[in-house]
């Protein structure tokens, strides 16, 4: 999927103009768990990549409204949305990169991903441009799928508490219901039921 992203920002076919950083949002997304949103509005001054480990403060997000149109709101969906994350290396490689890849006043917002007029992002156009790139064997992946990615993950190693503060959730009732994949595998009771085994002389 990864490779087809990569593929899609590359190529010069006609249509609508490409992001060239598809692929960094995604990772970012895969470190983190954010929502688009989220993401989108994620500004330099709330990371922090000299802290051990480096750091991201989620302070707000994209809303579209009939009074201030496409904006930064300076706070997320809701106030356990205010969250610091820790950053996996390959996000904090990918962060370090471009920083130092950006020109001097091309971004007035100070955004980590900006658009290319150096305001914010459209959550929809970044999951029209998702839907173009991700290609067809990956149809099923949304933004939503990287989010119960991360949390999944963070459930099997840490716990669905843990789980649920990386997700912005004031618990983990609404993150196990809704974000965690249901683990198939039982518990291991073969000793258990070898029992039965032992008691009908098998063996």
């Amino acid at each position: 999927m990864r490779q087809n992203i990569k593929a899609w920002q590359d190529s010069g076919t006609m249509g609508p103009r490409k992001s060239k950083d598809l692929v960094d949002k995604v990772d970012l997304f895969i470190a983190t768990g954010l929502r688009p949103g989220e993401l989108l509005a994620l500004p330099w001054e709330d990371v922090d990549l000299k802290a051990e480990p480096a750091t991201i403060e989620v302070t707000g997000t994209i809303k579209r409204t009939k009074a201030q149109k496409l904006h930064r709101q300076a706070y997320p969906k809701t106030e356990h949305g205010k969250r610091i994350l820790g950053l996996p290396d390959f996000a904090v490689k990918m962060l370090v990169r471009r920083k130092l890849a950006e020109e001097p006043g091309s971004n007035p917002m100070g955004l980590i991903f900006p658009s290319r007029a150096g305001g914010v992002i459209d959550p929809g156009n970044f999951r029209r441009q998702w839907r173009e790139a991700r290609g067809e064997e990956f149809e099923w992946v949304k933004p939503s799928s990287f989010r119960k990615a991360v949390t999944t993950l963070i459930e099997r190693e840490a716990g669905s508490v843990v789980a649920s503060r990386q997700l912005g959730h004031s618990s983990d009732l609404v993150t196990v219901r809704h974000y965690i994949e249901r683990n198939r595998a039982t518990p291991d009771t073969t000793g258990i039921l070898e029992q039965f085994g032992q008691a009908s002389g098998e063996g």
